[in-house]
């Protein structure tokens, strides 16, 4: 739900030529990030045993943190090429098809991925 409501406030934000509204829908999306962010790390983390929990969580902090600077420096050049509103809609739509595609595998490959009541 939270790569969801990411992807439609970035794609919205793409399409609003309002600027205290496109704040807005940035800080949403913000929000959303991190708690996008939050789930993932504690999902894995209480997955993993706990002979790889630390060699887990160090692996990814390197992905999370080698990953944002890339994307700032892509969207960058991407926006010097084309232009700030473009960027947006073309990472929005990015993140949806990501998205779909995590979605379709894990469907067909039998995952369930509703949380379970504890």
């Amino acid at each position: 739900m939270g790569g969801v409501l990411l992807a439609g406030s970035e794609l919205m934000a793409g399409y609003c030529t309002d600027a205290p509204m496109m704040a807005m829908l940035l800080v949403l999306a913000g929000f959303v990030n991190i708690s996008l962010i939050v789930g993932v790390k504690t999902e894995i983390l209480t997955t993993t045993s706990d002979s790889m929990r630390g060699r887990a969580s160090s692996y990814l902090s390197i992905c999370m943190n080698a990953c944002q600077p890339m994307g700032g420096v892509m969207a960058g050049v991407l926006a010097q090429k084309f232009s700030v509103l473009a960027v947006f809609k073309s990472f929005a739509i990015a993140l949806v098809i990501v998205i779909s595609a995590v979605l379709l595998c894990a469907h067909f490959q039998g995952v369930d991925m509703r949380r379970k009541a504890s």
